[in-house]
Formats: C-alpha cells, structure tokens, sequence
C-alpha cells in the first residue's frame, strides 16, 4: 500500500497538517530548516507521491486540461500534440487528450462529454464542436477553447490567412492566370470563404476540390486538368507533394503555379511549380493558445472571443531561408527531415 500523508507524518514525527502545509507551500507554515529536512526525508525514503486527485478535491481544481482531437498520426499532429502537451506542462497542467478515430463525427458527441465527466479544469476542442442541447447546457461557462473552429457561441483560436491569400493570389494573377483550384474540406469554413471573396476582386475564377479528390494524386491530377486550372492552392503540403511526385512519375509536363500552406520544416517541398506558400506560426500559435486557454481558466466568467495569429506569404527565396532557419532550431528538431 503507498505511503499516507499520515505515514510521514509519524515517519517526520510531526503532525499531518504540518506535512500537508510543507507539501502545499503553504506561507504561513512557520517551520524551522530542521522541521523540512526531516519532512523531506522521509518523503524521499517513504517514495510519496500526493494525490493529483485529493489535491484537486481540496483545492477544487483540476490541474488537467483536456484536449480533443481527430489525429495524431500524421506529422503535424502528433507534433502539435507533443507541443500543447509541453506547453500544457509548463504550465503546471498535464493534457489529458481524447481522441476520435479518423475524425468520426457521431463519436464526437460522446468525447465531449466524457471529457467533460473527467472534469478538466478546460478543454482544446480541435474537432467540429456542435453540441446538443445537454452538452451545450454543460458547456455554459466552461472554459472550451476552439482551435481553427467556427462556432460563434465559444472561444476561438485561429489563424488570420486574408492578408496571405491577397499576396499569393496577386501572384497567380500577376503570372497571367485565370483559374484557381482550391482543395478544400467545407464550403463553409474561413478558408474557402476568404479564398472566393479574393479571386472575386482578381477576377479569377474558382474551382473547389474537395479533400477526398485531392488526396488521391490520379484523381487530383485528372480534375485539375478537366478543370483548366492553371492555379493550384492547398492546405496541405501532402496533397502537393504528392500531386507533383505522381506527375513526375507520370511524366506530366504541364502543372500548375502552386502556393500551399507550410507550418513545420516537414512541410517543404522544393520543385519549379511551387511559388510561395503560406506560413502559419506554429511555436507561436502553440505559445499563444495555452496562454489563452490558462486565461480562460482562470477567468471562466470572461467575453467570449476569437484570437488570431497572422500568416505570412513567402516567395520560394524566401521560404528557403526560412526553412533553413527551422532546421537551425533545437524547437523542430523532432520532426527534420531530409529533402
């Protein structure tokens, strides 16, 4: 059985409440340097750990954070994940994280409130957040932070791409171009808004190519050219990458000017048809997000709001030295690659 709080106490020959003021750090815990070292001692010889759970029930706050997320497979995922988990701890909190197999939205429902039931002291919600009625009702003043969502009802977190997109598509349109594809996930998401609205001031037209398309290389390679796109956009740099290396396997000569969005030096991808992309500060947004989640903690009371971080466009000069000064960085270490 592990030791008790009471078990030092007797080991330490002092009381439990002055065991339980050490441990807490109590300041008005008046005690000589004698008193510490033997509460330290037999801590040290006993091998007690306090209950995460009994601090929590005194104190009446969790030091976990929840964290729902769809993936943590892929490169930038589980990377994310080890990051917000780092953060987390930095912090004094551990992330407790729920997943939801390949982004199945009928189980989404079900996380959330287990998390919940978990009672975090907050959650990062990185899935679709609709609740029912009940869930909405238990969320009424939690402290649920959205990364890249879109419900006006909770707190928001999110990158700013409009500044972006008016450089990338300025581009295309100074290139001579006339038609943009643009893989997207939903018709309704910021992306493809802010995307439309710009190719309407360029007067560009638009071809949207959803992400069941896109990831399959054939079946990207075939619509593109059925389209007439001379202009490709894409949120990931996988479904470029891919694109170009069946099109070189392939030996399809004639590919569209490419932007894409980049985040980790994974995501670099050298070749003629790439012609800048779209940076999202990733340590930053890490930085920034359980800064704003740790603020919602402690104030579950405030506004709602929506954060943002900008983007930036990057010309291919550009993004080489950028990517240079990442593979520099003990921060992404990680995750370098060889290209």
């Amino acid at each position: 059985m592990p030791p008790t709080l009471k078990d030092i106490a007797s080991r330490a020959n002092v009381s439990p409440a002055l065991v339980s003021m050490y441990l807490n750090k109590n300041p008005k815990s008046r005690m000589s340097a004698e008193t510490r070292q033997r509460i330290d001692a037999a801590i040290r010889e006993m091998n007690y750990h306090p209950s995460a759970l009994a601090r929590s029930l005194r104190s009446g706050k969790s030091m976990t954070i929840g964290y729902a997320t769809g993936n943590i497979v892929g490169t930038f995922s589980s990377f994310r994940t080890q990051m917000l988990l780092q953060e987390a701890y930095r912090f004094g909190y551990q992330l407790l994280i729920s997943l939801v197999p390949f982004y199945d939205y009928a189980q989404e429902q079900k996380i959330l409130n287990s998390l919940l039931d978990s009672q975090p002291a907050g959650i990062l919600y990185n899935l679709d957040l609709r609740p029912d009625e009940e869930t909405a009702r238990r969320l009424k003043g939690f402290p649920i932070l959205q990364l890249s969502g879109n419900n006006p009802a909770y707190n928001n977190f999110d990158f700013e791409r409009q500044t972006s997109f008016e450089q990338a598509i300025e581009l295309f349109s100074r290139e001579g171009k006339r038609k943009l594809a643009v893989t997207i996930v939903s018709h309704y998401g910021d992306w493809c808004r802010c995307i439309t609205e710009t190719c309407w001031k360029h007067d560009l037209e638009v071809v949207y190519i959803p992400d069941t398309i896109a990831n399959k290389p054939n079946s990207l390679c075939e619509m593109l050219s059925a389209s007439g796109a001379d202009c490709f956009l894409s949120y990931s740099s996988t479904i470029v990458a891919k694109m170009l290396h069946f099109c070189e396997q392939q030996k399809i000569i004639k590919l569209p000017s490419c932007v894409y969005s980049y985040t980790l030096p994974s995501d670099y991808i050298s070749h003629p048809a790439i012609r800048g992309v779209i940076v999202n500060p990733f340590r930053e947004s890490i930085s920034e997000c359980m800064k704003r989640m740790i603020e919602m903690i402690n104030n579950p009371d405030g506004p709602i709001e929506c954060r943002t971080l900008s983007t930036q466009f990057l010309n291919v000069a550009d993004l080489a030295r950028f990517y240079n000064t990442q593979q520099e960085d003990p921060y992404y270490e990680p995750i370098l690659v060889v290209h």
